[in-house]
């Protein structure tokens, strides 16, 4: 998998809604720029998945978003 550690402030984002989060995701990599594009096929030509950790700074509070090869394969 390609993992993507992101800091964020306290009180920036919900970390308590990773569904809600993974659908806006999901509808932002289905609409990908050249290189997003590149990535993303080359995820899924290799069977790799994509995942998203979200850490809230100062806190071990963290929200993992988890795509599978699948999922990315049939994002549009």
């Amino acid at each position: 998998n390609l993992l993507y550690n992101i800091s964020v402030k306290q009180g920036a984002i919900n970390l308590e809604t990773p569904d809600l989060h993974k659908k806006s995701m999901k509808d932002m990599l289905s609409n990908p720029n050249k290189d997003m594009k590149q990535m993303l096929e080359l995820l899924v030509k290799e069977n790799y998945g994509l995942s998203y950790a979200f850490t809230e700074e100062g806190t071990d509070k963290t929200m993992k978003i988890n795509f599978t090869a699948e999922e990315i394969k049939e994002l549009k």
